[in-house]
């Protein structure tokens, strides 16, 4: 499916999949791009370690995202392990389905992450 702007990383090939599985009415592919989406999400958090102290009201950051704190920010490398990774996990889960249907799924899932990650390289 052709997509206008351009693609810069596995995040974005991440959003576009996830797009078209909406389109597409895909509900394996959309929960298993929701999840990736999720990992990438979770990994660029910043640890409550980092966050400041409360205190005094009146020493309280004011305006629009003023108490915001920054993402940490992940390299393409970086960012294409942890989805590597992922799939690595869902393939490792296909294993234990007794139902070949779902095994098949599942490992269609994690091909499918591992083919946006080779996407980018």
């Amino acid at each position: 499916m052709a997509h206008d702007g351009a693609i810069d990383g596995i995040h974005d090939r991440l959003r576009i999949a996830l797009k078209d599985a909406m389109r597409a009415r895909n509900r394996t592919r959309m929960s298993t791009l929701r999840a990736a989406l999720s990992v990438l999400d979770n990994a660029t958090a910043v640890g409550v370690d980092v966050m400041p102290a409360a205190g005094a009201i009146e020493a309280s950051a004011t305006g629009l995202g003023a108490a915001e704190a920054g993402r940490r920010v992940l390299s393409e490398p970086e960012q294409q392990e942890l989805i590597l990774r992922e799939a690595d996990e869902l393939a490792v889960s296909a294993a234990m389905f007794t139902d070949a249907e779902q095994a098949a799924a599942q490992r269609a899932e994690a091909d499918a992450l591992r083919g946006l990650v080779e996407q980018v390289d």
